[in-house]
């Protein structure tokens, strides 16, 4: 029985993929650092439970008092839940332009 050889070709065509998708990596890598620019925390001072804003449409149907069943222990995982933070208009510009960058081909 002969085993198969591997034609030139194919080796040298598996390794040229092999060095080009180790190259797109370490460019697409690379390139994300100077993306993720440090910014200063936001939230200075303890957060207030008092001081809360109620935001408009963002209250779920079923959350209501018919269905309320009391409180709930400290130690219960809240999962799918989304929270909105307004950016300062640097930083939304930052990210319009880094959402720009994630389109741009070049």
């Amino acid at each position: 029985m002969l085993h198969a050889m591997p034609n030139r070709d194919d080796v040298s065509r598996s390794s040229r993929f092999s060095f080009s998708t180790a190259c797109l990596l370490l460019f697409l890598l690379l390139g994300t650092l100077p993306a993720q620019t440090h910014f200063a925390d936001l939230v200075r001072s303890p957060v207030d439970p008092a001081n809360r804003v109620l935001l408009k449409g963002h209250h779920p149907l079923w959350a209501n008092s018919r269905n309320d069943v009391g409180i709930v222990p400290a130690d219960l995982p809240i999962e799918r839940v989304t929270i909105v933070l307004n950016r300062s208009p640097q930083r939304h510009k930052a990210f319009d332009q880094f959402l720009r960058d994630q389109q741009n081909p070049t």
